[in-house]
C-alpha cells in the first residue's frame, strides 16, 4: 500500500511539472532558456546583454588596425615577390637556370629532433636541360644522406640528428643544408657556367615536443632607410597548438641604451601549416632608429637587432628568441625635410606711428 501511494505521488509530481513547462523539457536549453514559459518571462533586449560590450569595443578599435596591417603584409609579400623573380632570372647569362623546393611544405624548413631519423623530399625543376644530378654541398654532419628517389626530379633527403650538435645551454641547434645543381653532358657553357647552389634552414630539437621558432624569411640584401619598414616570415613549431589555440608572438624586452637599437615588430595571426607548424607574418619597423637615420650622412650603414620569441598558449612554454642583425643603407630620401610654409609673406618693418597706436 505504501509503496502505491509513493508511486501516485511521484507521477503526480511529473505531471505537474511537465504542465508548468507546456510540456517542454525543462532540462533543454539549446534555445532561449525562457522561450515558450508561461511562468518566466525575459525581454529579448535583455537577454542579448550578455555579451560583454568592452570585448565588443575592442574588437571594433582593432579591425582597422588588422585591416592596415594586411594591406601592409600584402604590399610587402608582392614586393619580394618581384624580387625573388628578378633574382631567380639572374641564375645565368640565359636567365633562369633551375627551381629546387622542398615538397609539400609551405615554409620550406627543415625540421629534425635529435636521435630521430626523418625525410624530406626535394623536387628540382630543369629549365635548360634534362642532364642534371644534386648533390649535397654542405651540411651540418656526415650522417646527412641525398638519394635519388623515383625520378629524376626527385630527391631524398635523409638525417638522424646526433645528441652533439645542441650546446648545453642551448635548447635548439640552427644551421643550413646546401643543395648544388649540376649541369652533365654537353651544356651550353654561356649559360650553364655558374655556381648554381641553394640553402634551406635547419632547426634540431632536443625532442618531437619541443616548441621552436625559426625565421624563414628577411630581406637578404642592405634594407633602404626610405623604406621604414620590412617583412619578416617566421615559422613556429608548436606541437601542442591547436586550431582554437595556436601559437602567439611577444615582444620581449628592449633595452634601448646600447649601441645597437632593438625594432619593434607587429605580426598577423598564426596560420597552420604542416607537421605541427605554424607561421607569421610580421611587419619590422626602422622606427626606432630615426634618429640615426636623420643624423647620419648619405650611404652611411646603419646597425639594428631585432628579437622574435613566441609562446604556446596551450603548454604555456616559451621559445628562445630569435635574434636577427638588420643593417639598415641611409638615403637622402628618408631624411626629414625642414617644414616650409606653401606660401610665404615677407616680414614688414611697422612704422613707428602705428607701433606707438
Amino acid at each position: 500500500m505504501y509503496k502505491t501511494i509513493s508511486k501516485l505521488i511521484i507521477v503526480s509530481l511529473a505531471i505537474s511539472t511537465l504542465a508548468a513547462c507546456q510540456g517542454k523539457n525543462p532540462l533543454d536549453r539549446s534555445n532561449d532558456p525562457t522561450k515558450d514559459y508561461g511562468n518566466l518571462s525575459q525581454s529579448e533586449d535583455t537577454y542579448r546583454q550578455l555579451e560583454n560590450p568592452e570585448l565588443q569595443k575592442f574588437k571594433a578599435e582593432q579591425a582597422p588596425k588588422m585591416a592596415s596591417l594586411k594591406q601592409e603584409i600584402q604590399d610587402l609579400k608582392d614586393q619580394l615577390k618581384v624580387e625573388k623573380t628578378l633574382n631567380q632570372n639572374k641564375q645565368s647569362a640565359c636567365g633562369r637556370v633551375h627551381d629546387i623546393v622542398i615538397q609539400d611544405s609551405d615554409t620550406q624548413i627543415m625540421d629534425f629532433a635529435e636521435n630521430q631519423e626523418k625525410t624530406y623530399v626535394i623536387k628540382v625543376r630543369s629549365y635548360m636541360t634534362d642532364n642534371f644530378e644534386l648533390l649535397l654541398n654542405k651540411a651540418p654532419e656526415s650522417s646527412v644522406q641525398l638519394t635519388q628517389g623515383s625520378d629524376k626530379y626527385t630527391w631524398n633527403l635523409t638525417w638522424k640528428p646526433s645528441t652533439a650538435l645542441i650546446h648545453k645551454k642551448e635548447q635548439v641547434f640552427k644551421g643550413f643544408v646546401t643543395l648544388a645543381f649540376v649541369p652533365k653532358g654537353s651544356v651550353d657553357q654561356n649559360c650553364l657556367n655558374g655556381d648554381f647552389k641553394q640553402s634551406f634552414s635547419l632547426i634540431v630539437s632536443a625532442d618531437s615536443a619541443q616548441s621552436t621558432l625559426s625565421v624563414a624569411s628577411l630581406p637578404k640584401a642592405n634594407i633602404a632607410s626610405h623604406q621604414k619598414k620590412f617583412l619578416a616570415q617566421l615559422v613556429v613549431k608548436d606541437p601542442s597548438a591547436t586550431l582554437e589555440q595556436p601559437p602567439r608572438m611577444i615582444v620581449p624586452e628592449m633595452d634601448q641604451s646600447g649601441k645597437i637599437k632593438d625594432l619593434s615588430y607587429t605580426c598577423s595571426s598564426a596560420k597552420a601549416s604542416n607537421d605541427h607548424n605554424w607561421t607569421f607574418d610580421c611587419v619590422v619597423s626602422l622606427g626606432a632608429l630615426s634618429e640615426e637615420i636623420d643624423k647620419a650622412k648619405n650611404g652611411d650603414v646603419l646597425e639594428a637587432r631585432v628579437q622574435f620569441q613566441a609562446i604556446s598558449q596551450k603548454s604555456g612554454s616559451m621559445t628562445l628568441p630569435a635574434i636577427e642583425l638588420v643593417k639598415v643603407v641611409v638615403d637622402e630620401a628618408s631624411k626629414v625635410q625642414p617644414a616650409v610654409p606653401a606660401e610665404s609673406t615677407p616680414e614688414v618693418e611697422t612704422p613707428a606711428k602705428e607701433k606707438a597706436q
